[in-house]
């Protein structure tokens, strides 16, 4: 507990129990979740206005990046320490089962910038791999 309240401090968060809640729930699942995972992974006691505040603080502090599985569902999983609220570095691939739809940062596969034509800024890289994860295959 006392890990994610420096978390929260050195992202500029105060420490609030449904933030704390989240962010020990990336720490138990070790695997990007959406926010109807994360609210039942809660159970009833906030509700989904609360979470979707609170992941959206969680996100544009820096301690939280947004995947986008499959299925176009949004997830969320845990930041590397480097990232900020000035920027993300999720400069990762990512993997989502086909079978059993988990989804997982690929953090060993780095993947390095993409060469643009002139005049174009590239704001987010995205490399989702789909197929069996070790559970399913």
């Amino acid at each position: 507990m006392k890990e994610l309240t420096e978390q929260l401090r050195n992202h500029g968060l105060k420490k609030t129990p449904i933030r704390t809640s989240i962010l020990q729930i990336f720490v138990d699942r070790k695997e990007a979740l959406s926010q109807n995972q994360i609210e039942n992974a809660m159970g009833d006691f906030y509700n989904r206005v609360s979470v979707y505040r609170a992941l959206n603080d969680l996100e544009s502090s820096g301690l939280i990046h947004r995947i986008h599985d499959a299925a176009g569902t949004s997830k969320f999983a845990s930041c590397k320490s480097a990232c900020s609220h000035q920027h993300h570095i999720d400069k990762h691939a990512h993997f989502c089962c086909v079978k059993c739809f988990s989804t997982f940062c690929l953090n060993e596969v780095v993947v390095s910038g993409i060469a643009l034509p002139a005049g174009h800024v590239s704001q987010e890289i995205s490399v989702l791999v789909k197929g069996l994860c070790q559970q399913c295959a």
